[in-house]
């Protein structure tokens, strides 16, 4: 009798095996919303203008700066025009890419 629900038991697991793993991987975690400069959530960006660039607060370009020094990476300079600081669009592309990599 226990010989007959051992192997009933036995068929019924070994049935439900497979040949590959059963793996979970993790979800990648990726900012979604922008991040609080002073008290607007705008990450430092103001909006963009033609042929100037990103307008930054300048919390925001001296983030940047920071950035470049911390990584000493060589930075594209930031436009200064009518008291307003500009970023063009490599520099922005630069800005995301060292914040990414300051994230890691």
């Amino acid at each position: 009798m226990k010989w007959s629900r051992f192997l009933a038991v036995w068929i019924l697991l070994s049935s439900c095996q497979t040949n590959e793993p059963t793996t979970f991987t993790p979800i990648h975690i990726t900012q979604t919303a922008a991040s609080f400069d002073g008290n607007e959530q705008n990450s430092g960006v103001k909006g963009f203008v033609d042929g100037k660039g990103f307008e930054l607060t300048p919390s925001a370009a001296q983030r940047y700066i920071d950035l470049g020094i911390k990584f000493k990476e060589a930075t594209v300079p930031i436009l200064h025009e009518d008291g307003k600081l500009f970023l063009n669009k490599e520099g922005m592309v630069q800005f995301l890419e060292l914040a990414d990599k300051n994230l890691q």
